[in-house]
């Protein structure tokens, strides 16, 4: 698990949860646990997936490959721009749920068993989005992109819904608290999986989301330690030979989104599956085929 999940610590402050921070980390728990001069294959999903990014650009020696999951890789931009004012511009308006994931208050309003069960049947439920999501993203002027979102057409939602239909949490709003103790058990989240998560995120996450939610906080820090890598001289390519597989139908991370990382890797395989976010459970067969179909032609 990442740290601030189950079975880890959860440290007081955002700073231990920015990438470069964990990538040291990271760097020395792979340092402890393989054989001297072994290189290792690093796969992550989501949050995973940018820690994998960030250890793979500064630890690659310990990098025979790696694989990532939902999350591109980007270079450092030049200047910081806060997420309320990219959405406010127009901007990956299907990032708005990070807003109020960011907020500490939102810590309270999921604590406890019941809270984390439902956000877990909410989120765990996607829809494929309705309107295309690469024009969320780059293509539709600031005023069709808002006339659009009053229509409806690019409130993304979930399948975690309510008896009378409504959503627990859309990407452009964030979680409905008054929709969420209502929402019903996710199909592809078996009964005893979903006890499974909920007993430990809440015995070994203190009752709370915190940790998980710190992540949301760290966007100016992540920022700061890449341009200071940038310029520093460091480079953001990546020589190790790298799987990256998106879904068609995540509504965070669109696959629109990574065309074009090619630039950042010397060998990159990059697949789409007909899947949401949660892709390594939504279509774990399918996941798994492509690991052992690139890990035989690679290694």
């Amino acid at each position: 698990s990442a740290l601030g999940y189950p079975r880890t610590s959860s440290p007081p402050g955002e700073e231990p949860f920015a990438m470069s921070a964990m990538a040291s980390d990271l760097a020395g728990l792979i340092r402890d646990v393989a054989p001297a001069g072994e290189r290792i294959v690093l796969a992550g999903h989501d949050w995973g997936c940018a820690l994998v990014w960030r250890t793979a650009v500064l630890y690659p020696e310990l990098m025979r490959g790696v694989i990532g999951m939902a999350v591109p890789p980007g270079a450092p931009a030049e200047e910081y721009v806060d997420l309320a004012e990219q959405i406010e511009h127009g901007q990956v308006l299907n990032w708005g749920y990070q807003l109020q994931l960011r907020d500490p208050a939102t810590e309270d309003l999921l604590r406890g068993p019941d809270n984390i069960r439902q956000f877990l049947r909410a989120v765990r439920q996607e829809k494929k989005p309705f309107f295309p999501p690469f024009f969320l993203i780059k293509n539709t002027p600031g005023v069709l992109r808002r006339i659009a979102l009053t229509l409806g057409f690019l409130r993304q939602t979930f399948e975690g819904k309510t008896p009378d239909g409504r959503a627990g949490i859309n990407a452009t709003d964030g979680v409905d608290f008054d929709a969420l103790p209502l929402v019903q058990p996710a199909p592809y989240l078996p009964a005893e999986m979903e006890a499974f998560y909920t007993a430990e995120l809440t015995s070994n996450c203190r009752n709370t989301l915190a940790g998980p939610l710190k992540y949301y906080r760290t966007a100016r820090a992540n920022w700061e330690d890449e341009k200071a890598i940038a310029d520093g001289g460091g480079s953001f390519f990546i020589d190790a030979p790298t799987l990256f597989i998106c879904g068609v139908a995540d509504q965070f991370v669109p696959c629109s989104m990574s065309r074009g990382m090619e630039d950042l890797f010397a060998d990159l395989t990059r697949r789409e599956l007909d899947s949401g976010h949660w892709l390594q459970i939504q279509k774990a067969d399918e996941v798994n085929a492509l690991f052992e179909q690139w890990l035989g032609q690679k290694f």
